[in-house]
């Protein structure tokens, strides 16, 4: 059996506003990508691509973010290639 958590027992590693202020639609973007891939991985033990989808669709929805993903399915790799890239080139810069 799969963990399934409580949804009254989940908390959000951030708030993510429905409208983004004024003139931060770029950093609104990145905090509500990076927040809701790390809550659908860490917190609810997805794989990546699903995660992946699932962020996409909720952009799309709420933000009107256009992107397309594949659902998977017939042979598809499920999976956003948007969401991927994003988070590849935002990842924090570390010493090496």
């Amino acid at each position: 059996l799969k963990f399934t958590p409580r949804l009254d027992a989940i908390q959000l590693p951030l708030e993510i506003p429905a409208t983004p202020p004024a003139g931060s639609q770029a950093q609104h973007r990145d905090n509500s990508t990076r927040g809701l891939y790390r809550f659908f991985v860490e917190q609810c033990d997805l794989a990546q691509n699903e995660a992946e989808v699932r962020v996409a669709k909720i952009g799309n929805d709420f933000w009107d973010w256009k992107l397309q993903f594949d659902a998977g399915g017939d042979g598809v790799k499920k999976g956003c290639d948007a969401i991927r890239k994003h988070l590849a080139r935002h990842q924090p810069q570390t010493d090496t």
